[in-house]
């Protein structure tokens, strides 16, 4: 499935009630082009720095964005975890992957907290995006914090723009939340 093939068959879809199996089929269908992703990276497509890894939109609209992200191999801070302000399916592209370190909670919970507020997680839980494999993240009953992978790896995302909810940065050790980034 080619980039335009997969944006046309996510603008078919009812992303308020998104099936996630479906997109997440279509986001490795389109993975596996490797030959159009090099194309689309050598040609320029928008680079965006606001991870510690590099990420590349490769399409961006008002209900989506479809994005590359480069993870260098290192060490990470997990200390924190978050929510995501948006659902995103993630596809494994190429390298051993990222290990996930994840806590379920709960979304009404979350809903009324402020910053300074503990919260309630679950015990925590890992994931590894290993190559060809798809993992959906929720807005905001997953928190979670990115472990570096040990070599270079490389993750498409599927990013959903209709169900924004805050993002919630929380402490692991102390469970209060430290920072809410508005929707």
């Amino acid at each position: 499935m080619t980039l335009a093939e997969f944006v046309e068959f996510v603008r078919r879809q009812d992303l308020a009630r998104p099936d996630v199996q479906a997109l997440a089929e279509a986001l490795r269908a389109f993975g596996r082009q490797r030959a159009e992703i090099v194309e689309l990276l050598e040609r320029g497509v928008a680079q965006v720095n606001a991870y510690k890894a590099s990420c590349y939109v490769l399409h961006f609209e008002s209900t989506f964005t479809v994005r590359l992200v480069e993870w260098p191999p290192g060490v990470a801070d997990t200390t924190t975890v978050h929510t995501h302000s948006a659902p995103l399916i993630t596809y494994g592209l190429s390298g051993p992957g990222c290990q996930t370190l994840l806590h379920a909670c709960d979304p009404e919970e979350l809903r009324v907290a402020q910053v300074g507020d503990s919260v309630g997680l679950g015990e925590s839980f890992t994931n590894l995006l290993a190559p060809d494999t798809t993992f959906f993240y929720p807005t905001d009953s997953l928190a979670h914090a990115q472990c570096l992978p040990e070599r270079y790896s490389i993750s498409l995302n599927l990013i959903l723009h209709a169900a924004l909810t805050p993002q919630y940065f929380i402490n692991r050790e102390t469970r209060r939340v430290t920072r809410i980034r508005a929707a």
